[in-house]
């Protein structure tokens, strides 16, 4: 039996890659596991294993060296292992075969020998650069030992986010929820969190009362008002001297005598009265 033995690490891998144009006398073993898993360890690797000691088989094609581990000692003595049971074993990539007419092949034996070391060397590697960003990430106190899963974050420190404590400001100017979070630069489903933790929308703040003065609608009352005195008064009717006499009086708060007063004095008083109600 000769067989092709396929190994990737994750079920997102792809296998067609390991996959040759065999005959029919090669039958396919395909499983997903790390390399770091020792051959015996593997599913499809002790039932080749059991089917060597049957001696079954003569021959396992594999994509490259490191298909059988990643580990030195566990390459070479699977190495071993099969040739003690004169099972040759070929490696596509680098172009090896361990067995040549029945006899072990030394140097395939050296070549694989630093391969596999190569290959330690790399995961060892990858093992240093896994630490290295852990200790980084428990300085930045950003690393959790549970799987990488953060803390559940509480009440309190939620609302104490600066971000939120924008949603709850531009919420309490009662802005819509979707004007809150264009304002506060935050996603709607984050202002809609607030609402929900706080219970609803914060109530509005209540507006700062405004001038009676600068009121608009005190402006029109005011001018009503006026326009009512001076229908009292009836100053639109009569000529500016024919009032002063009558009522001797140019606001309804400022009396006059003007029994004293010269010509050129009654002449200033009729042109303020004019003016008056020009700007009336």
């Amino acid at each position: 039996m000769k067989i092709n033995y396929i190994r990737v690490s994750t079920s997102t891998q792809n296998k067609d890659v390991q996959e040759f144009n065999l005959s029919s006398d090669y039958k396919v073993f395909k499983e997903t596991c790390s390399g770091s898993i020792a051959f015996q360890e593997r599913s499809q690797g002790a039932k080749i294993i059991e089917l060597v000691k049957e001696g079954k088989v003569e021959e396992i094609l594999i994509h490259d060296i490191s298909r059988i581990g990643r580990n030195n000692l566990d390459v070479l003595s699977m190495i071993q292992f099969f040739t003690l049971h004169n099972v040759n074993l070929v490696s596509r990539r680098e172009g090896l075969s361990t067995m040549i007419e029945g006899k072990p092949n030394p140097i395939a034996s050296l070549i694989i020998g630093i391969l596999s070391t190569l290959a330690q060397h790399e995961l060892d590697r990858m093992k240093e650069r896994r630490n290295e960003g852990i200790a980084r990430a428990k300085e930045r106190g950003v690393y959790s030992s549970n799987g990488g899963n953060k803390r559940e974050e509480t009440r309190e420190e939620f609302l104490a986010k600066d971000s939120t404590k924008k949603i709850v400001k531009f919420l309490k100017e009662g802005n819509s929820l979707r004007r809150v979070a264009s304002l506060s630069g935050c996603s709607l489903g984050k202002v809609q969190k607030v609402v929900k933790i706080l219970g609803g929308a914060p109530e509005p703040e209540p507006k700062a009362k405004k001038n009676k003065v600068n009121s608009s609608s005190n402006l029109r009352d005011n001018y009503i008002e006026s326009l009512e005195e001076l229908d009292s008064l009836d100053v639109i009717d009569k000529s500016p001297s024919q009032w002063l006499k009558e009522n001797r009086v140019i606001t309804p708060q400022i009396k006059v005598n003007l029994e004293n007063e010269t010509e050129e004095e009654r002449k200033e008083w009729e042109r303020m009265i004019r003016e008056q109600n020009k700007n009336t």
